[in-house]
């Protein structure tokens, strides 16, 4: 595993806005500058299908590097899919998807599904597939897991921001 020196992820809307920029989203779509200033299309990132995904510039290598930490474990455990930037309000909460800003990524959505309200006990109605040893792998790293919100429980999610 390489050296973990994990990212300060900006907390809270203000901070993520002054660190990512201000994507203007009109509810269907962002501003097209800022999408030409920010966004990127990379074709090596570790473990991704088809080798291709369009991320904010800013957590190129944060996400490189917990995926190559992932990839190093070499437990067998497969990305079938991965998504990040995708324009929308939150699922079933309120406010912008840290999608919007290309700060997220879904993994093998299919498997690893959001449940909302979150259960009162984890026995009853929490499942995933995502190794608990990648999860630790993207923490360390400065990501935030989405089984760890306090209102919904979404096992696929990894966002590089707190506090939204």
């Amino acid at each position: 595993m390489t050296d973990v020196i994990p990212v300060q992820a900006p907390t809270g809307l203000d901070d993520i806005i002054a660190h990512y920029g201000d994507p203007k989203f009109n509810g269907i779509m962002v501003d097209p500058a800022w999408e030409s200033a920010n966004m990127v299309l990379i074709t090596d990132f570790p473990l991704v299908p088809a080798r291709r995904l369009y991320v904010h510039k800013l957590i190129v290598e944060p996400l490189r590097q917990a995926l190559g930490d992932c990839a190093a474990l070499g437990d067998n455990y497969r990305v079938d899919t991965i998504g990040c930037f995708a324009p929308r309000q939150k699922n079933k909460a309120a406010g912008i998807s840290t999608h919007t800003w290309g700060i997220a990524v879904d993994i093998n959505a299919h498997t690893n599904p959001l449940i909302v309200p979150r259960p009162a006990t984890p026995q009853f109605g929490v499942h995933y597939t995502i190794p608990d040893s990648w999860i630790d792998c993207f923490r360390r790293r400065g990501w935030m897991w989405g089984g760890d919100f306090s209102n919904r429980f979404d096992g696929m999610h990894f966002q590089l921001c707190r506090g939204y």
